[in-house]
């Protein structure tokens, strides 16, 4: 049943209690708002707005049971009738729990907002791929809602995380950044920065197989030069070798090798200058640690002396063949 008054329709159910009312434009006569009730006829199911020059759905706001204050606002685009903004507040009806916004032309998700218990202050941003749904960034905040605590990025094709950079207080300066394989989800890689947030402390990287560390790159404090490189055996995670450079990052100093099952020292050698010439070779007993070889060698590369170690007592003796006596 429906009743027209001036430029609004009633519809009742068939109890009498009023189903909807519609309003209209007087100029246009276009609808510019449904108001929809529940059974009971009096309390508001949701509202429709509509745009008074097209006629088409602007808005839907859509209360709780109880009709007394908002659940979520539906906002759609003019021109397309694609749902561009979403509104979901809070038991209050007042406060906002998060916002999602939408591609104006394809209706996809392409953001949404989430809200402190405050409702006004930030507390994360999630991005997403409006082609495949995924997410693609999400940016948590402090409790102030304004500085950044994390960003993590996902892969639009998989969903998967692949790098999360953290920052200090000031959200600014970066802690550390961490990278995943964008196909397994598996962490390949973190980067550590100097308490500046700028200049890069060190570097790990792993497999993404067995999740071991394979490699750890260390920086002067200037952040650029290599200070040294760790590598590792990507199934037990032991030290294999280590390789310290000299001032300019670039030239050795000396290489350290170590067992890869037990993890102990088993040889050092230590470079001249030119970081190529070998100085002299340290061995060790891959079982112990213990030096049981030094071997010399001139500048020409030739070798100078051999000192052999008795684990026992530390004595050493040299080869005559080598040295003179």
């Amino acid at each position: 049943m429906q009743k027209a008054k001036e430029y609004q329709t009633i519809n009742y159910q068939p109890d009498g209690t009023i189903k909807s009312i519609i309003e209209f434009n007087p100029s246009t006569g276009k609808q510019v708002k449904a108001t929809i009730f529940q059974q009971d006829g009096t309390t508001v199911d949701y509202i429709i707005e509509f745009d008074p020059s097209t006629g088409k759905t602007i808005k839907h706001t859509h209360y709780r049971p109880h009709g007394k204050t908002i659940n979520f606002i539906y906002e759609f685009n003019p021109s397309t009738g694609k749902k561009i903004k979403e509104t979901t507040y809070q038991d209050d009806g007042k406060k906002i729990d998060f916002i999602s916004e939408f591609n104006p032309s394809t209706g996809e998700l392409v953001k949404t907002i989430n809200y402190q218990p405050d409702g006004k202050t930030i507390w994360y941003i999630n991005e997403y791929d409006p082609q495949t749904g995924h997410p693609t960034k999400q940016t948590e905040f402090k409790s102030d809602g304004k500085t950044i605590d994390y960003i993590r990025e996902y892969d639009p094709k998989t969903g998967n995380e692949i790098k999360t950079t953290t920052y200090h207080p000031d959200g600014v300066g970066i802690k550390w950044i961490r990278e995943f394989n964008p196909k397994t989800g598996e962490l390949i890689k973190t980067t550590y920065y100097h308490p500046d947030g700028k200049k890069i402390w060190y570097i790990n990287e792993y497999d993404p197989q067995t999740g071991h560390p394979t490699k750890q790159t260390e920086f002067k404090s200037d952040g650029q030069t290599i200070d040294y490189i760790e590598e590792f055996n990507p199934e037990t995670g032991n030290k294999i070798n280590k390789t310290k450079f000299r001032s300019d990052g670039q030239t050795i100093d000396y290489i350290e090798e170590f067992n890869p099952e037990t993890g102990n020292k088993i040889k050092k050698t230590d470079y001249r200058s030119d970081g190529q010439t070998i100085d002299y070779i340290e061995e060790f007993n891959p079982e112990t640690g213990k030096i049981i070889k030094d071997i010399f060698y001139n500048p020409d590369g030739s070798i100078r002396s051999i000192e052999e170690y008795d684990e026992d007592d530390d004595d050493h003796e040299c080869n005559c063949e080598y040295c003179d006596q």
